[in-house]
């Protein structure tokens, strides 16, 4: 280890808190590195913006304050790190906007553009600029916020020249009005994927291209009644309709528009003959409803049909020969005259299509013109070889002809001597040869007559076998065409009879198959009869069995109910003697309780006999007089007749207990008679 010198593996003492603070400090220079890396990227854009370096529901979201929360846990007596960093010359002021935070993905036209943030988005990237985010109010909540950031992005796009978007109020797309989403989509497009696409420069001069190579063009040159002049037009639909107008005219085919013009794809058709004749011909092309105007109008529902499947037919032709060129989206459907395209749909299929061909035509025309300078080139380069050829032989001939001439004077001067002189010495002769000659010459002038009769006729045998070999050619060329037909009739044959040899397979096989299930079910079934029968002994033996079990149980529960039965009797002895017992305990407490209630009744009378007794000894103590003793007698037989009355109450009174008192007792008896019976 660095700080205990390899002594421990572990650091501790003084060399644990020298390690920790290493450790720390190495920590803390990483983090701030990383930090100031990450910054520094973002701002000078070296991470793309897809990529954000603080989540969406976090706290924070700059550098300096995520600098700020470090020193405020981990390092609080320090400071300002952020200052601390600008004076060693590290500026750290990356914050994420909410706009960074914005995903763009657009899925729904009626809702996406809702909030203008994503059409703001797009003006900034048709317009390579900043400063139209910058502008909205982020992030849009309210309507007012989603109209004024709609309002903002329409202002930038008109900025940027795109048409008819200034007469599209943002509430139309606050509310996702389809109409006029789709003109300020379609208007958009036009404005810069058209001009993209095409250059109106090149398209006018291939249409005056195209008018010079028509051989049936009339004196004037056929153009739309939308752009009127081609020099003076700048609308690139309406130089694209002049285009197919000028290409069709040369196939005597009247193109007005977008949508029915091009429903039967003959236009498609005739624009890709025009340019690749190799690719599509015309005789692919099947008549349809519009070249057949007049039969049309009075045909039957049938031919009617059959001219809408040519149609359609059609369509796909020129769809799959788009595929086969390549660099033209598949958005043209399958149409006929009762179901014509859209007009914008064609005119994005037909501008591809139209830069697809200028592009080819410019590859041709490049092709045409790098032969034609070849070939010019290598007649150029045999003309200077042959004139270097003539020079060097004619040199060469200057140089060595005298010496020729001698050599030749050298080796015929005998011959002209020697013919010479018999040409003199035999003159005569040479007359009567002349006279010969000219019998010589009509002998071989009739000769020449018969030969020339004999060659007529060779070469009338010859024709006849020119005949005879074409006749014989003929039948080997029909001989071996009717034997790839009878090829094709075996193969025909071949595949019929497989499929009468499988259909019949399959006969038998379903044949066999209903046998074998026929069979497998009576087995199935004799299986079932055995197996029913077994179990029919079986459930008579469990049956049998089942009985006997129920007859022994049967005697046993028998033999038990006698044994509880005496038992029970029992009980029953039991519990009347411990009735009769219970019923003489409670006889003798009743006597008992009567005799203690008699004597307490007793008492309590003779108490309050007393106590009458000696108040009325004291009264008559007390009052001496005649009234008094008036008075004393008239009390004393009030007081007689309350006695009475007293003693009444207590008669009536321990009636009443000696009631309630016997129903306590019978029901204390029913009780121990059910706790008994129990």
């Amino acid at each position: 280890m660095k700080y205990t010198r390899g002594k421990c593996n572990v650091p501790s003492g003084r060399f644990e808190r020298r390690y920790k603070n290493e450790l720390n400090r190495y920590i803390l220079t990483k983090i701030l590195t990383l930090t100031v890396f990450l910054d520094g990227a973002k701002r000078n854009n070296v991470i793309p913006p897809s990529v954000l370096l603080f989540q969406r529901k976090a706290m924070v979201k700059s550098s300096q304050d995520s600098l700020n929360i470090l020193c405020r846990d981990y390092i609080a007596g320090i400071g300002n790190l952020p200052k601390y960093l600008l004076n060693v010359g590290i500026s750290v002021s990356y914050q994420q906007d909410p706009s960074d935070e914005f995903e763009f993905n657009v899925s729904n036209l009626a809702t996406d553009l809702r909030d203008g943030v994503r059409l703001g988005k797009l003006a900034e990237i048709l317009g390579q600029s900043t400063g139209v985010l910058e502008q909205m109010r982020l992030p849009a909540i309210s309507r007012l916020q989603k109209v004024f950031n709609v309002g903002v992005s329409l202002s930038a796009l008109t900025t940027l020249g795109v048409p008819n978007v200034d007469r599209i109020h943002p509430n139309y797309i606050v509310d996702g009005h389809r109409p006029q989403v789709l003109k300020m989509l379609w208007s958009i497009m036009t404005s810069f994927q058209l001009s993209s696409l095409l250059c109106n420069e090149r398209l006018k001069q291939e249409i005056y291209a195209i008018h010079r190579t028509n051989e049936s063009r009339v004196e004037s040159i056929f153009f739309s009644s939308l752009c009127g002049n081609v020099d003076t037009c700048d609308n690139t639909c309406d130089l694209l309709l002049v285009w197919c107008q000028a290409v069709c005219s040369c196939y005597n085919y009247t193109v007005s528009n977008f949508s029915a013009s091009f429903a039967d794809g003959v236009a498609l058709c005739l624009m890709l003959n025009f340019y690749h004749p190799s690719i599509i011909g015309l005789e692919s092309i099947l008549p349809t409803c519009a070249s057949k105007t007049t039969e049309w109008k009075a045909s039957t529902s049938a031919k009617v049909n059959k001219f809408l499947e040519n149609e359609r037919r059609n369509c796909l032709l020129a769809i799959e020969k788009i595929k086969d060129i390549g660099g033209v989206p598949n958005m043209f459907p399958v149409s006929d005259s009762f179901n014509v395209p859209d007009e914008r749909a064609t005119i994005i299929c037909v501008a591809y299509l139209c830069s697809r061909l200028l592009e080819s035509s410019t590859e041709i025309r490049a092709i045409v013109i790098i032969q034609n300078a070849f070939r010019r080139s290598l007649k150029r380069s045999e003309l200077h070889s042959n004139r270097l050829a003539v020079q060097i032989i004619e040199k060469v001939w200057l140089g060595k002809r005298h010496g020729y001439f001698r050599r030749q004077r050298e080796k015929y001067i005998r011959a002209v001597k020697v013919i010479e002189y018999f040409f003199l010495s035999r003159r005569a002769i040479l007359q009567q040869l002349t006279r010969e000659r000219l019998f010589s010459t009509r002998i071989q002038k009739y000769i020449r007559g018969y030969i020339a009769r004999c060659r007529a006729r060779s070469l009338r045998q010859r024709i006849n076998t020119a005949c005879t070999i074409q006749k014989i050619w003929r039948g080997f060329s029909t001989q071996r065409r009717y034997l790839q037909i009878r090829s094709g009739v075996i193969q025909f044959q071949t595949v019929a009879r497989t499929f009468l040899t499988k259909e019949d397979f399959l006969h038998m096989l379903d044949s066999i198959v209903r046998i074998q299930c026929f069979s497998r079910r009576w087995l199935a079934n004799q299986r079932f009869v055995e197996k029913w029968v077994e179990r029919d002994h079986h459930c008579r033996l469990v049956g049998f069995t089942i009985l006997c079990q129920s007859l022994f149980r049967r005697k046993h529960e028998m033999r038990k109910y006698k044994r509880v039965r005496e038992s029970n009797a029992a009980i029953i002895i039991q519990t009347s003697f411990r009735k009769y017992a219970l019923l003489a305990s409670f006889s003798k407490e009743k006597k008992a309780v009567v005799a203690i209630q008699s004597i307490i009744r007793m008492h309590i009378v003779i108490n309050s006999y007393r106590s009458l007794k000696i108040a009325s000894t004291f009264v008559q103590t007390r009052q001496k007089s005649p009234i008094s003793c008036l008075a004393l007698r008239g009390s004393s037989a009030q007081e007689s007749n309350k006695t009475l009355e007293l003693r009444g109450v207590i008669v009536i009174q321990s009636a009443y207990r000696r009631h309630a008192h016997f129903s306590r007792i019978k029901l204390q008896t029913k009780a121990a008679i059910k706790i008994q019976a129990a």
